[in-house]
Parts: C-alpha cells; structure tokens; sequence
C-alpha cells in the first residue's frame, strides 16, 4: 500500500493529479469502514495460558457433575 507522503509526492511530481489522489483516498476511506464493519474478531484459545484455563474448567466442571 502506498502512504500518504508517496501519494504526496506523485502529485508533486506531476505523476498523479490531485483530484485523483483525493478519489483514491476517498474511496479507500469509504471501503475501509465498510470492511471493518463486516469483520469479527473472534478468538479462542489464543494462548498457551489459555489452553491450561480450559483444561481447568473442564476437570471443574466434570467434577461438579459427578
């Protein structure tokens, strides 16, 4: 992905112009929010600690069932 001083410099440079940089950004902007509202980060045992609270649960919970 390009940053916005690359961005910057191609209009400067007369590679890019600026209306263009402006819709590039404003449709990066539109897109972004639009795929993070659709994203869930959702995670299980994401960690080795994790793992060792699971299996402590377990042996609880068929403890208190026995």
């Amino acid at each position: 992905m390009y940053s916005e001083e690359d961005l910057d410099n191609a209009v400067q440079q007369g590679i890019l112009r600026q209306d263009d940089v402006n819709a590039l950004r404003q449709h990066r902007s539109q897109t972004t929010l639009q795929a993070t509202a659709d994203q869930e980060s959702f995670r299980l045992l994401t960690g080795f600690n994790d793992i060792f609270v699971s299996i402590a649960a377990h042996c609880f919970l068929c403890r208190c069932l026995y």
